[in-house]
């Protein structure tokens, strides 16, 4: 996980191809191979931290543990959709290349749609397009949010309650509960609107 964090992988860019006004014929095909080839490794080193970040949140909810990861920490883009990352030839990608970026520049980050999710009424304008990677990573995520909930709230029983009521005072401590409340609503409902979307996932 440190050498994920050290080789930037949780915070690539999208990696930006500008031959999309050329036909594939018109292409060197050593040149169109070499973009390929370029373009599978900075793919491979994003989903690689994908990967890496989705076993963190897994294992830890299987363990119940803390993550060593936390999702705000990640701003790479989404992994690219199945139909691109299968082509098996530099003419298949470059022929799909171009609905590829178009999504991109369309496609909000991670935490925006996290957001979006969470707070559906204040985000209407992010559009909620996944594909079934995207609605997975999404997914474990929120399980992830309502587990540090169920977690905060071990806080509010009646003897720590009390105790903080003393040292915080009572409207502190009551807005804290609240809030832990409102956060585990909402992850539980952003999962049922996941849930929903998730038959038109690609």
């Amino acid at each position: 996980m440190t050498a994920i964090r050290r080789m930037g992988l949780l915070n690539m860019l999208s990696l930006r191809l500008n031959a999309f006004d050329q036909s594939p014929d018109s292409i060197n095909e050593e040149v169109l191979e070499r973009k390929w080839r370029s373009w599978v490794d900075h793919e491979s080193r994003m989903r690689l931290a994908w990967f890496v970040f989705l076993y963190d949140q897994l294992y830890g909810l299987y363990m119940d543990i803390s993550p060593m990861v936390l999702y705000t920490e990640v701003t790479s883009p989404f992994p690219c959709d199945e139909q691109l990352w299968n082509a098996r030839t530099a003419r298949e990608w470059y022929s799909r290349l171009p609905t590829y970026q178009s999504q991109v520049m369309s496609k909000p980050s991670f935490v925006d749609v996290l957001r979006k999710l969470l707070d559906p009424p204040r985000h209407e304008e992010i559009p909620l397009r996944l594909n079934r990677l995207e609605a997975h990573i999404l997914a474990v995520n929120l399980y992830r949010i309502r587990w540090d909930a169920s977690k905060r709230s071990v806080l509010f029983d009646m003897e720590a309650f009390v105790h903080a009521e003393v040292t915080l005072g009572k409207k502190q401590v009551v807005d804290a509960a609240s809030g832990t409340v409102a956060i585990d609503s909402a992850a539980e409902n952003a999962l049922q609107e996941l849930l929903e979307a998730a038959p038109s996932a690609t």
